[in-house]
């Protein structure tokens, strides 16, 4: 991934990369206004506390979220997840318009 590329995130989002640092990739939208973030490059999977221990301090049997595990698995995904839709903007421009013409 380069600066310049569309891609569209694992979330749906049609973005821009503006830079490439070690961890995170930084974009500017194409899909949405005045919006801009960086987003992990590679996918984390990581356990948080449930909402029943939140409340009450130990797990709740009943808990439809961890079923009683007091645990819920939470999946960043990251850049590793996009998909590489084009080098840079006009090149998104032209494919899009003549992806409907057969020439």
């Amino acid at each position: 991934m380069r600066t310049g590329n569309i891609v569209k995130t694992a979330y749906g989002d049609i973005v821009i990369v503006t830079r490439v640092s070690d961890d995170y990739v930084h974009w500017i939208s194409a899909s949405h206004a005045n919006s801009l973030g960086s987003t992990q490059k590679l996918t984390t999977e990581h356990d948080v506390d449930c909402v029943c221990v939140e409340e009450c301090c130990e797990p709740s049997i009943d808990c439809p979220h961890c079923e009683g595990k007091g645990k819920i698995k939470v999946t960043k995904r990251g850049m590793d997840r996009a998909t590489y839709l084009a080098d840079n903007m006009l090149d998104y421009i032209k494919k899009g318009m003549m992806k409907n013409f057969e020439f």
